[in-house]
């Protein structure tokens, strides 16, 4: 499609969506768009970019744009007025992974494609952030805001790749596929493999169907980068025919690359490195074991690519990370807060790890919303039981009620009986419970910090602010709320 083009974005407020907005105005497209409603990040993103976008879904925003293209994003429901008005109309419709597949191979790009249940947003930022400040000048796409000023979730780069967060979730309502399937990866990162969407997949068998099918897709003299120590992707490459570098992050067994330590344990990230012996990765951001194993993917990928592995992890130091990635809101009068996109019970585990490890000596309160397609179904609900064993306190909620059958939701109630958790049908009933607790603990002199961690696959909206403010004044804390 030529610069001069219009491109119109139905449902353009999702974070994959802006970041291809985006980078369609890079491209010197005339950009449009429309959704229900901008939030944070999102809004900010899209504040920055020269476009224009219409609040709600209406044929007429069509009538007025008249787009050359039409791309939908995958929240988009058939009945859309939109979508139906672009079918009606015989539009070309795309969906964003079919519209950045075709970017890669107009631009002849080398993709170095980021995949697993967890990790795929804080590794595609990172390593698009190294090539970055080595000046291989990448072009990229992040399902996340990076932290970094002037590093945005997108960019259209004059040099040799493309750096790709690769989802397993499907493209569309009318491509049921992997978005990943349209990314022809050069370089394909499989980091750890769990059952997740379990509104697309009935059982992780279904799930692999998706990854083995990935995998013969490649064509060579394609990489895989692969982490053994998961033992699904372990199965998944048993047999793979492709050039294969291994990422062992809990030094289970022999591998390309294996994770020797890690902060808050240690200063930096250790590897050790095949070609190289150990390499280190200063940092203050990436902190856990789960956040060693992405930089150690990282690393295997440079190894790959034949990078100076230990000159461009000198970089790591600057990476400030991504937005709801354990992300650091404030510290005020002895409270911490903390947000995080976790909603997959592993990941809840991991990160509640993370918090304790660097608040020991803290109280730490998790407040979670099941909000993601599988969190609110009952299938994890054992699995659940288990994630919060770290937390002192555990406050469970819902913004509103599940259309599921009642055999297939989350007892939400039951689980917080269970693990002794407090739990909330409402946000406003949430939000006070949090912020009375909090309110009666400094009133009584608590000697213990306290440490709130915010974990949702949506937004908390202005509930962080309020919390800081509390700390700041608690006069300011309403009447109706204080116990």
């Amino acid at each position: 499609m030529e610069a001069d083009k219009s491109v119109y974005f139905i449902g353009i407020a999702g974070v994959g969506m802006s970041a291809v907005a985006g980078y369609c105005c890079a491209l010197g497209f005339r950009v449009h768009g429309s959704d229900e409603k901008l939030y944070p990040p999102v809004s900010d993103i899209i504040a920055k970019l020269p476009l224009r976008v219409f609040e709600g879904f209406s044929a007429d925003n069509l009538r007025t744009s008249k787009p050359d293209m039409v791309i939908v994003g995958n929240r988009i429901s058939a009945n859309n007025p939109e979508y139906q008005y672009a079918k009606r109309k015989q539009l070309p419709i795309m969906h964003f992974p079919h519209f950045l597949g075709t970017r890669i191979a107009a631009e002849n790009k080398q993709s170095l494609v980021v995949t697993g249940t967890h990790g795929k947003t804080t590794t595609t930022a990172l390593l698009a952030f190294l090539l970055t400040a080595m000046g291989d000048d990448p072009s990229y796409f992040i399902g996340g805001l990076p932290l970094m000023t002037g590093f945005s979730n997108y960019h259209v780069g004059k040099g040799d790749y493309f750096c790709l967060e690769g989802d397993e979730y499907d493209s569309s309502l009318d491509d049921k596929e992997p978005k990943f399937m349209h990314y022809r990866p050069s370089f394909l990162l499989l980091n750890v493999i769990e059952w997740d969407h379990a509104d697309i997949y009935p059982d992780l068998a279904a799930m692999m169907v998706k990854f083995q099918r990935l995998l013969t897709l490649l064509q060579p003299p394609a990489y895989v980068i692969a982490n053994i120590d998961c033992p699904n992707v372990a199965k998944l490459i048993a047999n793979v025919d492709h050039k294969l570098i291994t990422v062992s992050p809990y030094q289970q067994q022999e591998a390309d690359v294996v994770v020797l330590d890690y902060p808050p344990r240690s200063k930096s990230v250790r590897l050790r490195c095949r070609d190289y012996g150990e390499v280190e990765a200063s940092t203050d951001t990436l902190l856990g074991d789960y956040n060693a194993a992405n930089i150690a993917m990282v690393a295997a990928t440079l190894l790959a690519m034949g990078k100076d592995v230990r000159r461009y992890l000198a970089h790591v130091k600057a990476f400030k990370g991504v937005a709801k990635r354990l992300e650091h809101k404030f510290s005020s009068r002895g409270v911490h807060c903390y947000v995080d996109f976790a909603h997959h019970p592993t990941a809840v585990s991991k990160v509640l790890n993370n918090v304790k490890a660097m608040h020991p000596n803290s109280r730490v309160t998790a407040v979670f919303e099941f909000k993601s397609a599988t969190s609110v179904r009952n299938v994890l609900f054992n699995a659940y039981s288990e994630s919060f064993n770290t937390a002192d306190e555990v406050v469970l909620w819902q913004r509103s009620p599940s259309k599921l059958p009642t055999e297939q939701r989350m007892d939400i109630p039951a689980l917080a009986r269970r693990i002794g958790a407090h739990a909330f049908s409402d946000q406003k009933n949430m939000r006070q419970h949090v912020l009375s607790q909090l309110y009666r603990r400094g009133e009584q002199g608590n000697a213990r910090e306290d440490v709130l961690l915010l974990m949702s696959c949506a937004d908390y909206g202005d509930f962080v602010a309020e919390i800081e403010q509390l700390t700041a004044d608690k006069s300011l804390l309403s009447a109706d709320i204080q116990p």
